[in-house]
């Protein structure tokens, strides 16, 4: 009873003690939220366009403190005044309250907007020393009496980023403002270069105006240009909407699942963490998340784009348990897809009841010789918990060992296996079993390390050499060979013949067209006239004669160079052919025929003929002569030809 009422008047203690400390801490929390008071009143505020105001500040220091920083008031565009205190601050005593009445300018955006907002500014060291800023604000309302025009434009894209393929569409709310009509309104979009017209707006009417469009592959942008007319005015007015970029959609969004703890022991608490790694520029707003197996697990979620993202939950589990998370995914595209976690597991262990099982591996050499080897591994199995474990399973990596039906407490049991191995390495048999909580528990054993090492080679005798008596042997025979061998070698050795003759007769073609062409080449040469050029012709006489003169001057000098002005005979002019109908066939024999000449040939000699008197006649002392060398005696044609045939004979032989 003395115990209770002890432990009832330090509670009460403690409850007085909490009241004192929170009654204290009031004015600090005070001091920090209402250093000062500030209130403002305006006149003339009902305007018919810009002008001046009247305003009225007052500002009062409410911390019970002198202020050593000064208070500064602002004006709507955020400038000091400096017609307020001191060039814009005014330091305030304890309490003090501090009054300020001047004049305001007001623009015309400010009287259609209808407010003005002052503030007022200080700085405020707490106790700690902090130094702190506080701002506090009051708001002027403005009317505005006289007539004026204004068009309040509202724009909305759905969605804020599409899909390809998908419609996007602008949305234009037009608001009158103002206090006259507007009439002739044209909205002109930049997303489909069409426009839309509105008739006429009265005084604080409005409008929708949509465009729009399909997505393509890349992004597309919307901007408007807006004219209108105002009632009772001739000119257009222009308002512009700036442009905006939509996006097309990029989704690129990942999602994960973990479990901060594999294993727990029961009733106590896991925590799953799934994390969303946003990498494309779609935001996810009020997402859900469930459980395939517990229904909903989280909701209102938010994933930005470009952002990662964690969520965490928690449960409480009494055995082992699997979670697959699914979330459902709204995005600002408009649409809403699913994304599906991978699966996660917990075990959940009995500390009381635990499952211990050890594994002791040995064999009967760590060492071998020679591949493939065959060792005898000893494995015992002894289970150390508080109670049995059935379907112990034994493995070597995937291989299966051998089954234990059960194995009670403190049991040991020994397994012998002979395995053969084909390369050293190292060797643990793993035994697998289910404790009371349908936990899946695995214990490996001791390493064992096999190496192999090359055998000693035992020293060998060197053996005294035998010398092998003499054999003679007979020569080998075509009997001796393989009928294939034998007529391959006479297919070969025909072959050989066939082609040294072949070799031969072109060797011989060969010789026999050289002959040829040397026989060939000179008939070519003997085809010309060889005779002798004298260095002058006369064609005024017989050429026998000419020939017998020339014999006759054999022994001297007989050239003539031809007078100045006389054309010379060139070789080419001598050597002109001259076609011979016919050649008997011994020019020697007494009775041949003269050989015939064919008239156009004698035309020919007889133009020259008189082409050479009309040089006789043009220049009496020209004269041409031809010796003809012979071995004696004057040549006729008969003689010419006959020379002619034994030339061409002397030749072939």
């Amino acid at each position: 009873m003395e115990t209770s009422r002890k432990k009832g008047f330090a509670a009460l203690l403690l409850a007085v003690l909490m009241t004192v400390i929170s009654a204290m801490s009031v004015p600090a929390a005070a001091e920090w939220l209402d250093p000062i008071a500030f209130t403002m009143e305006a006149t003339g505020t009902e305007m018919t366009g810009p002008g001046e105001i009247g305003i009225q500040v007052r500002v009062t220091n409410t911390t019970g403190e002198d202020m050593t920083d000064p208070v500064t008031l602002y004006d709507p565009s955020g400038n000091v005044v400096t017609a307020f205190g001191d060039g814009g601050s005014k330091v305030l005593k304890a309490e003090q309250p501090y009054s300020w009445s001047g004049v305001y300018s007001v623009s015309q955006e400010e009287l259609e907007s209808g407010r003005l907002t002052f503030s007022v500014r200080c700085h405020m060291a707490g106790e700690d020393g902090t130094v702190r800023e506080f701002s506090q604000q009051a708001d002027i309302l403005l009317t505005y009496a006289g007539e004026h025009a204004r068009l309040g434009v509202y724009r909305t894209v759905t969605p804020e980023v599409c899909r390809q393929g998908k419609q996007v569409s602008v949305t234009y709310e037009l608001v009158n403002t103002g206090n006259v009509e507007l009439t002739n309104i044209k909205v002109a979009e930049k997303l489909n270069g069409r426009s839309q017209n509105v008739d006429h707006l009265s005084p604080g009417g409005s409008q929708k105006v949509t465009f729009t469009a399909n997505m393509g592959a890349n992004d597309m942008t919307c901007g408007a240009t807006i004219t209108y007319k105002v009632a009772g005015e001739s000119g257009l007015k222009t308002e512009t909407v700036p442009e905006l970029v939509i996006p097309l959609a990029r989704p690129d969004l990942k999602m994960s699942l973990e479990a901060v703890e594999s294993g727990i022991n029961i009733g106590e608490t896991a925590t799953l963490k799934l994390t969303f790694v946003n990498n494309g520029n779609i935001t996810y707003n009020g997402v859900t998340v469930r459980d395939e197996k517990r229904g909903e697990v989280l909701t209102g979620l938010e994933i930005p784009a470009e952002n990662t993202v964690e969520f965490t939950k928690e449960f409480v589990l009494t055995e082992p348990s699997s979670f697959k998370f699914t979330a459902l995914l709204p995005d600002n595209t408009g649409e809403t897809r699913e994304m599906t976690s991978q699966q996660v597991s917990v075990q959940v262990f009995d500390p009381d009841n635990d499952l211990i099982l050890t594994l002791d591996l040995s064999s009967d050499t760590t060492t071998v010789y020679e591949f493939p080897a065959v060792l005898r591994f000893t494995l015992n199995v002894t289970n150390n918990g508080d109670s049995a474990v059935k379907n112990v399973k034994i493995t070597h990596g995937s291989v299966n060992i051998r089954e234990i039906g059960q194995l009670e407490a403190g049991q040991t049991v020994k397994i012998e296996c002979d395995v053969e191995i084909r390369q050293e390495g190292q060797f643990r048999f793993t035994a697998s079993a289910r404790d009371n909580l349908n936990n899946n528990r695995t214990f490996q054993s001791n390493v064992i390390r096999v190496s192999y090492t090359a055998p000693t080679m035992r020293p060998t005798d060197v053996p005294v050499p035998t010398v092998a008596p003499l054999v003679t042997e007979r020569p080998v025979t075509d009997a001796d060979l393989d009928p294939l061998v034998v007529k391959g070698r006479d297919i070969t050795s025909t072959l050989a013949y066939i082609f040294a003759g072949l070799l031969a007769a072109a060797l011989i073609l060969l010789i026999v067209a050289g002959i040829m062409r040397r026989r060939t080449q000179k008939r070519s040469e003997n085809a010309y006239d060889h005779l002798d050029l004298a260095a002058r012709r006369d064609y005024g006489r017989d050429p026998d004669e000419a020939e017998d003169d020339e014999d006759e001057g054999d022994d001297g000098d007989d050239t003539v160079p031809a007078p100045s002005g006389r054309e010379e005979v060139t070789e080419a002019d001598v050597r002109r052919p001259v076609s011979v109908r016919a050649i008997p066939d011994d020019p020697l024999e007494e009775d041949a025929p003269e050989p015939e000449v064919a008239p156009e040939d004698a035309d020919q000699a007889a133009q020259r003929m008189e082409e050479a008197e009309r040089v006789i006649q043009d220049d009496d002392d020209s004269t041409f002569r031809v010796s003809r060398r012979a071995d004696g005696g004057a040549q006729t044609p008969h003689r010419r030809a006959a020379r002619r045939r034994q030339s061409v004979q002397d030749d072939e032989e």
